[in-house]
């Protein structure tokens, strides 16, 4: 496939390519041109064909990468363009997380978080487009909002504080993200992608109808227009201004103005009500980060002095929207144009959203349409970019070799490398087996008369040395719901992880369910990355396994199963054990939640499923326990 646009010019922040952008200086194509490609003053716009974005690459992308390997490749393509546009070492940290910030930026650590949980979207260039947003509108913040001691003097000495902190974050957000479009024209184009979603979920407060006028001079409805009339001029004056200090004063003097008496005539308490969300809102440790963006998630702050401030323009801007634009977009088209054939070229079609949406409450007709007329153009601009840059990640991600991530704080990874060395060692016996049965040959009769002074009269054999291969079960079953599915999540980590680190072929089912059983390269670093509910298919997953070891012509392999109970169907199992072992596979089960005293007295089931049992009421020995078993293979090999 051609070169993907997966860096960002550092002279207008478009993307480009890596080649291209190493051979001009960090530069794009049409920076290096001199704007000759243009139409109207712009650059010509890269349309997305409707046939570009294959249907398959929203509906099969799951079944590409793994969703950890997708983060780890995001988080670097991410951070190579914030260290290209901020001349700092910044490190990019993906999540998909409720109870963390939509997106935020530590200036003490040089850290940055894109969330994407909200809203949620399963096609991931719409994703990329909306996190490629959010990070533009942090850098801007990085780059431009200064003086956090006077914003935090002028919060204290406020008799509003949380409505001053609101205003304050709305009017920052649209002077950094002028700024941000003066510095990088490429930036602006991925801010006005998710206008739509910006607006739509802001409430019915004046203050959020500030959001699309201080970046389009656009006003929600007229009554917000001449709410605002009497500070117009003051808050352009903001917007415009060269500093943050100044925007931290207009702020102040406006809130002064609007809440700053005790009491309040009845007009006014009405007016103001809606901005009261704040005190709705509010939670502890999170006075200095609050965003007046709707009913969106919301920044915290991170206890970094400046990292605060700059932390909390984000929410009222990129970090309130995110995966509906493409729905705006491609109604507005229909709306405005008629041309229902373009809304193919957006990448939110594959969502098959082409009915017109009305406004959204609050929202003129004409207020919206200018909306989405705004996401339309962006759309145009950006959605062929990053799709370029989605198809080059996932080019990366399947050229990568996959890495089992290990739950933070836990002894996980030591213990994978305790197994890791093993499973080497397997993998070391398995080839030199085959490589002296490879040169002890077979004697050539014929040549008899040469024997004494030849080796030709060996017939070499050509096989080649063989492999070692490793079938992982997991038993998803509803018996394992609950800490069990907690211990069996943490046995899988071990293993995969040590057999990933020590390169050994290894394929991973779980099986529970509905007779179900699902193939997964990694399991994630959560605490409960699986649930258990359902039957125990063990014969479906050991058949599967089965299957895999006879269609790899494995010579010598292991299967290991983790599980808690016996199978729906003894006989089957029995049955498909003695298929593995006639493909000289040895299966070990790791019982989770039993003692081998339990076990002893248990009537039946374990024994006949397995070759080998270990025993464990939780993982925490489990290397100690797996250790002995496995080298008793090796033994035998």
């Amino acid at each position: 496939m051609p070169s993907a646009y997966n860096v960002p010019c550092t002279h207008c922040g478009k993307l480009t390519t890596k080649a291209f952008s190493r051979r001009n200086q960090g530069k794009c194509k049409h920076c290096v041109s001199g704007g000759t490609e243009v139409q109207g003053g712009k650059p010509a716009p890269r349309k997305l064909a409707a046939d570009t974005l294959k249907k398959t690459l929203v509906e099969g992308f799951k079944s590409l990468v793994s969703e950890d390997a997708w983060r780890r490749a995001r988080e670097a393509r991410f951070s190579t363009s914030a260290s290209l546009l901020s001349g700092v070492d910044v490190t990019v940290d993906c999540t998909n997380n409720p109870a963390l910030p939509v997106a935020c930026w530590n200036s003490a650590t040089k850290r940055m978080l894109l969330n994407s949980f909200w809203p949620v979207t399963d096609n991931p260039v719409l994703a990329q487009i909306f996190d490629r947003a959010k990070l533009y509108h942090e850098l801007g913040h990085t780059k431009f909002t200064t003086n956090s001691d006077l914003r935090g003097d002028l919060q204290k000495a406020s008799k509003a504080p949380d409505k001053f902190l609101n205003l304050s974050n709305v009017l920052e957000d649209g002077r950094i993200e002028r700024k941000l479009r003066e510095i990088w024209a490429g930036a602006g184009d991925y801010l006005d992608a998710i206008v739509a979603e910006v607006a739509k979920d802001g409430n019915q407060s004046p203050l959020d109808g500030l959001i699309l006028h201080v970046r389009y001079h656009v006003w929600r409805n007229e009554s917000e227009r001449k709410f605002w009339e009497p500070f117009q001029a003051d808050i352009d004056r903001a917007v415009q201004s060269e500093s943050s200090a100044e925007v931290w004063r207009i702020a102040a003097d406006i809130t002064e103005k609007l809440f700053g008496e005790e009491a309040k005539h009845p007009d006014e308490q009405k007016a103001d009500k809606p901005t009261d969300r704040s005190e709705e809102e509010p939670e502890d440790g999170q006075s200095e980060s609050e965003e007046s963006s709707g009913d969106a998630p919301q920044l915290s702050e991170d206890g970094q002095g400046e990292a605060d401030e700059e932390q909390e323009g984000e929410d009222s801007g990129e970090g309130s929207g995110e995966a509906s634009e493409g729905d705006g977009e491609g109604e507005g088209e229909e709306d405005e144009e008629g041309e229902e054939g373009k809304e193919g070229d957006s990448p939110a079609d594959s969502r098959g959203g082409k009915q017109q949406e009305p406004a959204p409450e609050g929202f003129s007709e004409k207020a919206w349409k200018e909306v989405q007329k705004i996401v339309r153009e962006a759309m145009d601009e950006v959605s062929a970019e990053a799709l370029a840059d989605v198809e080059s990640m996932i080019e990366e991600v399947m050229d990568a070799e996959p890495v089992q991530d290990f739950l933070e704080g836990s002894d996980e990874g030591q213990q994978a490398e305790i197994l890791a060395e093993v499973f080497r060692c397997m993998k070391t016996e398995s080839a030199r087996v085959r490589s002296a049965e490879t040169r002890s040959g077979v004697l050539n009769q014929s040549a008899l008369a040469r024997a004494l002074t030849s080796r030709r009269c060996f017939q070499r054999s050509e096989e080649k040395p063989a492999e070692a291969y490793v079938a992982l079960l997991l038993d998803t079953s509803g018996s394992m719901a609950g800490m069990e599915i907690v211990h069996l999540a943490k046995s899988a980590r071990i293993i995969n992880g040590a057999l990933m680190q020590a390169k050994v072929n290894v394929r991973m089912f779980s099986f529970g369910g509905y007779n179900s059983v699902r193939q997964h390269i990694t399991i994630g670093a959560s605490e409960a990355p699986l649930a258990g509910y359902g039957g125990t298919p063990t014969h479906l997953a050991m058949a599967a396994a089965a299957e895999w070891l006879e269609v790899e012509q494995a010579q010598r392999s292991l299967v290991i199963c983790v599980t808690d109970g016996n199978p729906d169907n003894d006989l089957q199992v029995t049955e498909q054990l003695h298929r593995l072992e006639e493909a000289n596979a040895k299966t070990i089960g790791v019982l989770i939640g039993y003692t081998e005293e339990a076990v002893s007295r248990r009537h039946g089931g374990f024994q006949e499923q397995f070759n080998d049992l270990i025993c464990t009421l939780t993982p925490d020995t489990l290397a100690e326990q797996l250790e002995p078993k496995l080298r008793d293979f090796i033994l035998g090999l």
